[in-house]
């Protein structure tokens, strides 16, 4: 049996090689992380998805409906502000932001495990590592993206700039055992003198990721919007199989977003340990002071 080698986390990397690396970790790791993102974040995806399919098909019924109601709250012509359907955005809100904090603990402690050399990742200990840093990582998005608002309502490129040197913010907390204040300070300092490198990264690994997504929303997208430009056309019902499409498209696409976003979390987990050893060169100490001792067979390194 092929034991695969190690990918090093802890080296200095150019921006092809970041994104190499994170590609190469994803095809090593696709079976294990996928596991854990699937059963420890896929009820958030699986909820949001029914969700979403059926707000769509509460504003797709309610523009068929007549406008018979002089409630400006119930009425047809203003779906968007019935309290139903105010109520489903909160709860949508509320979900989406609980499936973004949980992925990126799961993500990042499964990082946090490789680092340190574990070769055992199974679900529940994933989760065992996730859930207590759950509650800094809330607190740590609220002020990123306080701080991101804020700045961008001066100007919008000042929140693009805070959005960027704050992106390493949730590894800090997961890899460091940091606070939200001094995760987002942390991040800051280190990002600065790459900050361009990162926002490049960034772009190119979010856009792989829009692309990914679009290519399995698109297709059922398109097919409910005819069916329904029909319907609304000729006033007659839609058939009762375009509602469960709805709900299965849109939780395909929430779930394939959570697994997909992995890969700008893994991208920005290489630029962060290239910076780190750039700056304070943690693996190169590490390694210097590994001269000379014996190091397991199977625990093969890449440089």
């Amino acid at each position: 049996m092929i034991t695969q080698e190690r990918i090093e986390f802890r080296r200095v990397r150019d921006f092809g090689d970041k994104v190499g690396a994170t590609f190469g970790f994803i095809r090593q790791e696709i079976r294990s992380l996928g596991k854990a993102l699937l059963f420890i974040v896929g009820p958030f995806a699986l909820a949001t998805g029914i969700l979403i399919g059926l707000i769509q098909q509460f504003i797709f019924s309610s523009v068929l409906i007549p406008a018979t109601s002089s409630d400006p709250l119930t009425t047809v012509a203003n779906p968007m502000v019935s309290g139903t359907y105010l109520l489903s955005q909160l709860l949508l809100m509320l979900l989406f932001v609980a499936g973004f904090i949980v992925s990126t603990g799961v993500l990042n402690v499964y990082v946090s495990r490789y680092v340190r050399g574990a070769t055992s990742f199974e679900v529940s200990e994933i989760w065992q590592e996730t859930w207590p840093r759950l509650g800094r990582l809330l607190l740590t998005g609220i002020l990123y993206y306080f701080a991101v608002v804020l700045a961008t309502l001066f100007f919008f490129f000042p929140g693009i700039w805070l959005a960027v040197s704050f992106s390493f913010a949730y590894l800090v907390v997961v890899h460091e055992n940091a606070g939200p204040a001094k995760a987002l300070s942390r991040s800051y300092e280190l990002i600065k003198g790459k900050w361009w490198s990162t926002f490049g990264l960034m772009v190119v690994l979010y856009l792989l990721i829009v692309v990914f997504i679009w290519a399995i929303t698109i297709p059922l997208s398109l097919i409910a919007g005819m069916f329904m430009e029909h319907s609304v056309a000729t006033e007659t019902a839609a058939p009762a199989w375009l509602g469960v499409m709805m709900v299965v498209g849109s939780t395909l696409g929430m779930l394939a977003a959570y697994l997909f976003s992995a890969v700008l979390g893994l991208g920005l987990a290489f630029q962060y340990f290239s910076q780190i050893e750039r700056k304070e060169a943690v693996g190169l100490m590490e390694r210097i002071q590994s001269v000379g001792t014996s190091k397991p067979s199977d625990e093969t390194e890449t440089y």
